[in-house]
């Protein structure tokens, strides 16, 4: 069974609507992401979370180091990404990024726009039960480039 979007006046099936809703999920999140107080209160949960939960501040800490040491020169012999993705050297990991790129993927497009990739976890980093089980989820071979269409329509502990 299908329904017209009343925002986006797009054909989709029911169950890309919300219950009672005349209008798509899609769009529903889109207002949600423009609403300022949404935002607000998002940053203040993360925030919240981030100081009561040790897992989930390990997880956006070992995040943040991976795109930092992406983009800046960071791998030194004692670099802690290097240990946690278990590479001897930066173009180690380079070269097995690059192995596993799909059709328009390069080392310049890397980033958080919608026409980039993103450093993609196969088995999920929210699997983890603990610090020990989320730093082996760092592995090199746990990583992958995935477009970031791709990787916002998969998350959540998806695999």
């Amino acid at each position: 069974m299908e329904k017209t979007c009343s925002r986006c006046f797009k054909v989709k099936p029911i169950s890309e609507y919300s219950k009672n809703y005349t209008f798509c999920k899609e769009c529903k999140r889109q207002s949600y992401h423009k609403n300022k107080q949404w935002s607000l209160n998002s940053n203040k949960n993360k925030l919240k979370r981030y100081h009561s939960d040790k897992l989930y501040r390990e997880k956006c800490l070992l995040r943040k180091k991976l795109n930092d040491s992406w983009k800046y020169e960071f791998w030194t012999d004692k670099s802690i990404i290097k240990k946690l993705l278990g590479v001897k050297s930066k173009q180690e990991f380079i070269e097995h990024i690059k192995n596993n790129f799909s059709k328009g993927m390069t080392l310049d497009n890397y980033g958080k726009d919608l026409n980039s990739w993103q450093f993609d976890h196969i088995k999920p980093l929210s699997s983890a039960k603990n610090i020990k089980e989320l730093h082996n989820l760092f592995h090199y071979k746990n990583t992958r480039p995935l477009w970031t269409k791709e990787n916002n329509k998969k998350r959540g502990n998806k695999i």
